[in-house]
């Protein structure tokens, strides 16, 4: 068993919980209450994709970062605390003033909302939503803490 076998067993674990979890919640609210919503499976399951495979690549870097400065952890609780009010969860994008949508477009949580809105409400046209954008910005860390993670793994089990 290697260090990959650990994170995608850990990583499976967390989406196929988020999965069920998120099925539940979608099932129930869209049983219980006259929401309008029109499934647009193909991009639910895109952003559903591109959250999964933003959370492992941050999460693969975090790794890394977490095991050889302690101190990270803290500050990411910290800067990411923030995200869940930035990323138009409670408001949409488009309600934002221009100079807001400049500086918050480079959010990818922002794409993945608009794409799953996108998914639930057929007049929603997220048009600026760039599944290649969070595609990207999900690789780049992957690829860093995988990277790390195969050239330090040895010295991070024997701290």
């Amino acid at each position: 068993m290697t260090f990959v076998d650990a994170i995608l067993a850990r990583f499976l674990v967390h989406l196929l919980t988020y999965l069920m979890i998120s099925y539940l919640v979608f099932g129930f609210i869209l049983l219980l209450f006259e929401t309008r919503a029109v499934l647009d499976v193909p991009s639910v399951i895109l952003a559903v994709s591109l959250a999964a495979l933003l959370g492992l690549g941050i999460g693969c870097l975090n790794i890394y970062l977490f095991a050889i400065f302690p101190l990270w952890e803290t500050l990411w609780n910290i800067l990411t605390f923030p995200l869940l009010l930035l990323s138009t969860v409670f408001y949409t994008f488009e309600t934002l003033p221009a100079q807001a949508q400049d500086i918050l477009w480079y959010n990818p949580l922002i794409h993945i909302i608009g794409i799953m809105r996108r998914g639930f409400y057929p007049t929603y046209d997220a048009v600026w939503a760039s599944p290649f954008y969070v595609l990207a910005f999900s690789m780049i860390p992957l690829v860093i803490g995988l990277f790390l993670l195969r050239r330090y793994h040895s010295e991070i089990l024997y701290r």
